[in-house]
């Protein structure tokens, strides 16, 4: 499911834009009075996403036109709240593979909660991650053809070696198999 939603946000982290997160949230406050709110959250948690030692990132990080960050195209009141350092290099770097996919698996972690895994607790948390039912479909889609094996073992051991350095999240179904 991590090489899904990782594909679909950033093409696997490769997907670029022009936009800036900064610019967004200051554009969304001046010319939409309907996303002020929204933009003065996400502009202050931004800055301290920036200005706290413990991760890196930056204000004008490229960005999709919402203001989502990183690879796994988060909020940055998200990855403030939802970010790991999954390579134990003591940096939560929205630039990091490891700490993206550690903070698509502890985000998802949260949202499926405690005790039994279903089918629809897994629906819940892709839906908590992007709301939107096509979206869920799709990563549902997708994670079925990953395991038909149309996706790069290469890629697979990548994600799963990067989920191995989170002992908390591996208990979690998330690891990507080639069954």
């Amino acid at each position: 499911m991590l090489t899904s939603l990782f594909e679909i946000e950033s093409k696997l982290g490769k997907q670029r834009t022009s936009w800036r997160a900064m610019n967004c949230f200051i554009s969304f406050y001046l010319y939409d009075k309907n996303k002020r709110n929204f933009a003065l959250r996400e502009a202050t948690a931004l800055v301290k996403l920036w200005k706290s030692k413990k991760y890196k990132v930056s204000l004008f990080e490229p960005s999709s036109f919402s203001g989502a960050i990183g690879g796994c195209q988060a909020l940055p009141s998200s990855f403030l709240a939802y970010g790991v350092d999954a390579n134990s290099d003591s940096i939560i770097d929205i630039k990091s593979l490891a700490d993206n996919l550690g903070f698509i698996a502890n985000y998802l972690a949260k949202h499926l909660g405690k005790g039994k895994v279903t089918q629809r607790a897994i629906e819940r948390a892709i839906y908590a991650y992007n709301p939107g039912h096509a979206y869920v479909t799709y990563v549902l889609t997708l994670k079925s053809e990953i395991k038909k094996e149309k996706i790069t073992l290469e890629f697979v051991n990548l994600v799963n070696d990067s989920l191995l350095s989170i002992p908390k999240l591996v208990t979690r179904p998330y690891l990507v198999t080639r069954e």
